[in-house]
């Protein structure tokens, strides 16, 4: 058997390396694929009865892991900016997770989301579908469903700085003025908050 010469070694080693790489890279896509579809499995399975101990662990984990106010009765502009930062980075994921389900965070933090605008127009949760639980938004004669878990995991993967804090102050921009509670959600905050 003829040995080989230092440059079909130095090829040799440069093919495993880039295999080694390549088997990682897929191993890596493939685990995250995998992920997302446990997430939009777990998120199709959300009750409505869920939502409000969703929204508030999303309250508790923010102050207790980011050191974060989140408030449905905060300012909704100033709340949907941190939210939307929040989701770009891996804090809220990393904080938000277990080994079993990576993509929690998007339960309690698009609860939340749905929650606070519930708060701030005259929104309701609806019904559930493939994508989570639907909250309706009135407009006058019409309603806009919005998927508040759905559209959280999806900002946190494919999102843009500003386009969920832009989807959320759109759904409201015709609806009542800043800071002023949904009088159909018959809550206070601290009702909401279980402080009554």
């Amino acid at each position: 058997m003829a040995s080989l010469g230092p440059i079909q070694l130095i090829l040799a080693l440069v093919v495993l390396v880039c295999a080694g790489l390549m088997g990682r890279t897929y191993y890596r896509f493939a685990k995250r694929r995998r992920q997302i579809k446990q997430a939009l499995a777990n998120i199709a399975l959300v009750s409505l009865a869920d939502l409000r101990s969703l929204a508030l662990e999303a309250s508790r984990i923010a102050d207790e892991r980011l050191n974060l106010r989140l408030r449905v009765d905060d300012d909704l502009e100033e709340t949907a900016g941190m939210l939307d930062t929040l989701l770009l980075t891996a804090d809220a994921e990393q904080s938000l997770s277990s080994p079993d389900f990576p993509l929690y965070f998007a339960l309690p933090i698009g609860a939340f989301i749905g929650e606070a605008l519930r708060f701030h127009s005259p929104a309701e949760w609806s019904s559930l579908s493939e994508y989570g639980p639907v909250l309706s938004v009135r407009s006058g004669t019409s309603t806009t469903q919005f998927y508040p878990l759905h559209s959280a995991l999806m900002h946190r993967l494919q999102g843009k700085e500003g386009e969920l804090k832009a989807e959320i102050l759109k759904i409201v921009a015709s609806q009542l003025p800043k800071r002023q509670s949904n009088p159909q959600s018959g809550q206070s905050p601290q009702e909401f908050a279980g402080q009554s």
